[in-house]
């Protein structure tokens, strides 16, 4: 069999080892340097694996190869033909919300105002986008459930598509008249929180709003629905509970999910009272994956490759946070098959090619860094950083020890 490397894989080095990573899934592995010697110059001199395995002299040398060309091949399971299937679409429904969460990235608050779409509208651009096949439809806003059509989009949503739909929401509508088809045809219910109780909850989101989210989770586990994920995007207003809002999740029976601020929308205009990096960057609560090496996952971005993101006028962009002018693909209005903005795509490619500059082993403030791909795990992250000197410079010192340790120690 010959010896094959994915274009996906990636190496990283420090001192006698090196890790082998596959940037389009987040998968790694160890090896040391001697070994990545032996396995570079097999693959350089067009070597097959019984070619390498022959070369070596001890039956200990030759055991330890085949196993570490197993591990090899399953980092490079995943097909090209898999991964260039659009696997998730988000669709904004509305801008408008019922409330005014100081982090909002889309600077929602417009309860009176109208919708740019019609319930028919809507239904066409849910048609669309089914066509790709996605595994995955996620209905978000502004707040989706305010309008009175929600419904009616769920269940036109769910119609003929076999796939998984989600509905983001900030929970303070879902009532009695609407759990039951709520519960029946979202496969998925991620409520914003972004706190452990009322007091960090209304900091960010307001008053009374923790106590509502709250009876909306009672109430879809009266009718007997669990899948349920409460999101905390994390600031420095609440980082000191991210513990406490873990034990909230187990309490409830709910699944935890810790989200990176983005200063974007009205979040940008606050950002002195968000931001996440404060001079005290070493007491920043670490999220959990990275307190474990085993559970550690690399950067798998997949923006504009196996997601989009369709917002509130149509504008179609990589994913939910490139929304800037430059990121713009096209208008849902004037595409007829979404399937266009696909043609000619690098294969190769890990994201669209408009992200390409954000690689972390292409961006000039990371290219040489041995825990990059570990540590932009959200390339957006490292396009809104780029241009605060100090700011990425303090994210930096935090980052890059803990990473460190966990990889190479």
């Amino acid at each position: 069999m010959d010896l094959y490397l994915s274009p996906s894989i990636k190496f990283l080095f420090n001192d006698n080892r090196v890790i082998v990573f596959n940037r389009k899934n987040g998968s790694w592995m160890k090896i040391s340097r001697e070994c990545y010697d032996i396995l570079k110059n097999s693959i350089d001199n067009q070597n097959t694996e019984e070619e390498l395995l022959d070369s070596l002299a001890d039956d200990e040398d030759k055991l330890y190869f085949k196993k570490l060309l197993d591990k090899l091949h399953k980092l490079n399971s995943e097909t090209e033909k898999e991964y260039n299937k659009i696997n998730d679409v988000s669709i904004s429904i509305t801008k408008r919300c019922n409330l005014k969460c100081i982090h909002c990235i889309v600077d929602a608050d417009k309860v009176n105002s109208h919708d740019k779409y019609t319930t028919s509208q809507i239904f066409q651009i849910i048609d669309k986008v089914k066509a790709l096949e996605p595994s995955h439809i996620t209905l978000t806003g502004g707040e989706p459930m305010l309008r009175d059509d929600f419904i009616d989009i769920l269940k036109h949503t769910s119609s003929n598509y076999d796939g998984k739909i989600s509905v983001m929401t900030n929970g303070t509508l879902i009532n009695t008249d609407n759990v039951k088809p709520l519960a029946a045809l979202a496969h998925n219910i991620d409520i914003s929180i972004d706190g452990a109780d009322e007091e960090s909850c209304s900091i960010i989101r307001g008053k009374g709003v923790f106590q509502q989210v709250i009876n909306s989770i009672k109430l879809l586990h009266k009718n007997d629905y669990k899948k349920i994920s409460l999101s905390m995007v994390l600031t420095k207003n609440n980082q000191n509970v991210v513990n406490k809002f873990y034990k909230l999740n187990e309490e409830l029976g709910t699944k935890p999910m810790l989200r990176q601020l983005a200063l974007l929308g009205r979040a940008e205009r606050n950002s002195d009272i968000l931001t996440q990096f404060v001079s005290n960057a070493q007491e920043i609560s670490s999220p959990p994956e990275l307190k474990n090496k085993h559970e550690i996952i690399g950067c798998s971005c997949k923006a504009g490759v196996n997601e989009l993101t369709i917002e509130y006028n149509g504008d179609i962009f990589p994913c939910d946070l490139f929304t800037d002018e430059q990121f713009k693909l096209g208008n849902v209005d004037e595409v007829k098959d979404l399937h266009i903005l696909f043609e000619g795509k690098n294969e190769i490619a890990c994201t669209h090619s408009c992200l390409s500059d954000f690689e972390p082993d292409q961006h000039p403030l990371c290219c040489d860094c041995n825990v990059n791909f570990f540590c932009w795990r959200c390339l957006h992250d490292l396009y809104r950083l780029q241009n605060d000197a100090d700011l990425f410079k303090e994210r930096c010192n935090y980052m890059k020890p803990h990473l460190n340790e966990l990889l190479w120690e």
